[in-house]
């Protein structure tokens, strides 16, 4: 069974946040297609956002609690 494009997405994110922090390299910007794919990477390593060199970017119609909540380390699990 294929896991759906979006969990391939998300999942080669966390690959690249995990292979960039191994190596010390910078993690260059990333448009997440959800906010929530953000979070979902701190909350798989651990680590806030900052701290893995994420920013979260907002695309258009992105809804705005959900953008501030996902972007806040003290409001997730790896705050």
């Amino acid at each position: 069974m294929t896991a759906p494009a979006y969990r391939v997405k998300v999942a080669a994110l966390l690959a690249y946040v995990t292979e960039s922090a191994m190596i010390g390299a910078p993690v260059a910007p990333v448009l997440a297609d959800n906010p929530w794919d953000t979070w979902w990477v701190c909350y798989r390593t651990q680590t806030p956002a900052p701290e893995l060199g994420l920013k979260v970017w907002a695309r258009p119609g992105a809804c705005e609690r959900c953008l501030t909540m996902a972007a806040t380390p003290d409001e997730g699990p790896a705050g």
